[in-house]
């Protein structure tokens, strides 16, 4: 990838959701090893309050346990408690989800607003809004879409961005 981040601002809350280039071509690396099953992980960050913003800095790959499918993915959580207490060591922490709509838009399904409004109002997760990240290669154009959520229910879309094919 040519780029250092892409920026992504919320229309409604002006929350500035930015995604390093390592954690896009992670996402992407892990959607081509299989562009037939649906995969994920979770997103790796900051949250900087002074100015609203999210600061994605590393994707995982998909826990050994979770359930992937054609059509389906589950997250599943085996070595996830490792993964993000080595990240908070990095003075990182978990800002939100990911996965692959491998032949739908990137937008998010019924199944992941439930998913991540169970997430927002969780008190295991002490965040302010998770973010859910949707990377997609419908019609062989990778695209990724990023949504902010919030316990009111609010889901708002921060934007969307294409990838050429090549290079990936």
């Amino acid at each position: 990838m040519n780029y250092d981040q892409l920026e992504f601002v919320g229309k409604i809350s002006t929350v500035l959701v930015i995604v390093s280039s390592t954690a896009l071509s992670k996402m992407l690396m892990e959607c081509s090893v299989d562009p037939d099953i649906e995969t994920g992980g979770v997103l790796l960050g900051r949250f900087r309050t002074k100015d609203a913003a999210v600061l994605v800095k590393e994707a995982t790959g998909s826990p050994a346990d979770s359930a992937k499918s054609p059509g389906e993915f589950i997250r599943g959580t085996e070595g996830l408690d490792d993964t993000l207490q080595r990240a908070y060591n990095c003075s990182l922490q978990y800002v939100g989800e990911w996965h692959f709509h491998r032949t739908a838009e990137p937008r998010p399904s019924d199944r992941d607003r439930r998913t991540m409004m169970g997430i927002t109002k969780s008190d295991n997760y002490h965040m302010l809004y998770p973010i859910l990240a949707i990377v997609s290669n419908k019609k062989a154009c990778w695209t990724i879409g990023i949504y902010r959520f919030e316990r009111s229910g609010m889901c708002e879309c921060c934007g969307t961005a294409l990838f050429a094919t090549t290079g990936i």
